[in-house]
């Protein structure tokens, strides 16, 4: 009972800390939004305790759980006052919105909230439009209408945000205690910093509550209890959540958790007498889904990567000389590179922009190496573990291609697709890091200098396509430059591992 009331009384006082900052952020008409405010920020604040103590308590986590939450936060609330004064001259970042599709979905979200109809109408499409699945839009106005019904108070959906991407550090700390100490810590130390999680996350968009979701379902499906009813009801609440969210995203998701299933967890169903049956229906359930995802984002891709040739220039260059027919998987390939870092660099854009996109394409540019050596990994732990990680290694690299062709090399929708999975990447990452820093393997260095001469060479080609200061160098010459050093350190690395392998 001690426990329970210090609890209690520490999330009393970080919530009045989050209500006396609004009232200062936000003076105006603050008794309008103040008690909901405050209501929320308590439910939210008291359920990360409680789940804080159901995973475990430890010190590393209550400090990687409060700077997630407060980042998450402050960052949303930083941008939703910065962007009306420092931002483009754009409706939805005079509104202090980071994206154009958060402002529509949570404009209408307010509109619904603030009339009489049915929180339902968020389903129908009609009237309200700017969600095609309608779970976020609905969940906005419940929000706007329980705690704020006055006032469109904003920083309500921020703190939501905020709340349900910090669940998934909770979740995946408590299904990942079977593991390593150092995998478990990398694991929520790169969801909890990880920029474009943290940016998705501190907006009104669809990403934390996906990726919390994600976590709740992963550890549910890591459960010693699986064969629990009770476990099995609520996996299935939380696939129906996250269809409401984003169907399509949902179906690959259940997908790619059920191949985890498959592939690492051998706890059995006492409902179900044949595990075989069982494995069967799985294996073809996951194949059908993913088979859909796969056809949903091919033909999705079409569109966008329209878009990216009209927005880009230098690409509408090459894509007329290569041809039409290549445009897909150029703007694939060119995708998996964004936010590519030598055009966040040299690019012209205003200081707040710049300086995101320079962080969001650093932080890419650091787990790139790691994501690639995941192939080596697969192949050294293939006999070990009969190839279960170079088997999931594809699932996730197929799925950021699909990402980046979904999104036509876009540099926002791009990553917001690719970090929709991030919550098996990060686990397949802290695993391939863990076997690299005991393994000291050569082609992980072979990799790393392979992409720095990428960074190189477009840092080059872009510095003189904006600057002119030396010789410009032609862009397919580059490429194929590119490629020979890529080459070469290929067949030094198998040369090498010839050596290893004869001694």
């Amino acid at each position: 009972m001690k426990i329970k009331w210090k609890n209690l009384l520490l999330g009393v006082i970080g919530a009045l800390f989050l209500s006396l900052t609004m009232v200062v952020l936000f003076p105006k008409d603050y008794d309008l939004y103040i008690v909901g405010f405050f209501i929320l920020s308590s439910l939210s604040i008291l359920t990360m305790i409680w789940l804080f103590r159901w995973a475990g308590g430890e010190r590393f986590l209550a400090i990687i759980v409060s700077l997630a939450f407060l980042l998450r936060f402050g960052v949303g609330l930083f941008f939703t006052q910065a962007l009306p004064l420092v931002g483009y001259p754009e409706e939805a970042q005079q509104a202090g919105y980071l994206f154009a599709d958060a402002y529509q979905r949570d404009t209408q979200a307010w509109e619904l909230a603030a009339s009489d109809s049915s929180i339902f109408s968020a389903f129908s499409g009609e009237t309200f439009f700017s969600d095609q699945y309608g779970g976020l839009l609905a969940l906005s106005a419940v929000v706007y209408r329980v705690f704020s019904p006055g006032i469109h108070f904003k920083a309500n959906i921020l703190l939501l945000m905020a709340f349900m991407s910090t669940l998934t550090i909770l979740f995946m700390w408590k299904a990942l205690k079977q593991q390593s100490t150092f995998i478990q810590k990398t694991v929520v130390f790169l969801i909890a910093f990880y920029p474009d999680i943290i940016l998705y996350s501190a907006s009104e968009m669809r990403e934390g509550i996906i990726l919390g979701l994600s976590a709740i379902l992963f550890y549910l499906v890591n459960k010693p209890t699986l064969k629990n009813l009770k476990t099995v009801i609520i996996s299935l609440f939380v696939i129906f959540a996250l269809i409401l969210i984003n169907l399509k995203v949902a179906i690959f998701i259940v997908f790619a958790i059920g191949v985890w299933y498959l592939l690492f967890n051998n706890q059995d169903f006492s409902f179900i007498k044949s595990k075989r049956w069982l494995t069967i229906l799985i294996i073809l359930g996951v194949i059908g889904i993913g088979l859909f995802s796969v056809q949903w984002l091919a033909k999705s891709s079409q569109w966008d990567s329209a878009l990216l040739v009209m927005e880009s220039g230098w690409v509408e260059t090459i894509i007329h000389q290569i041809g039409k027919r290549y445009r897909l998987p150029f703007a694939t390939m060119y995708g998996f590179f964004r936010p590519l870092l030598p055009a966040a660099i040299i690019e012209t854009s205003i200081p707040i922009w710049k300086i995101t996109t320079i962080i969001r394409s650093i932080s890419w540019y650091m787990v790139m190496p790691v994501l690639l050596y995941g192939f080596v990994f697969g192949i050294r732990t293939f006999k070990k573990d009969k190839g279960k990680h170079l088997i999931f290694w594809v699932l996730i690299m197929v799925w950021i291609l699909l990402s980046s062709l979904r999104a036509g090399g876009d540099q926002w929708d791009n990553p917001r697709y690719r970090i929709n999975l991030f919550v098996l990447i990060a686990v397949y990452l802290a695993e391939t890091l863990d076997y690299l820093i005991l393994h000291k393997d050569h082609w992980f260095t072979r990799i790393v200098i392979a992409i720095f001469v990428f960074i190189a060479f477009f840092l080059y080609w872009y510095i003189n396509r904006y600057i002119n200061t030396f010789a410009q160098i032609n862009f397919y010459i580059m490429v194929g430059l590119i490629l020979i050093s890529a080459v070469t350190l290929f067949i030094s690395g198998l040369i090498h591992e010839y050596r290893i392998q004869k001694k």
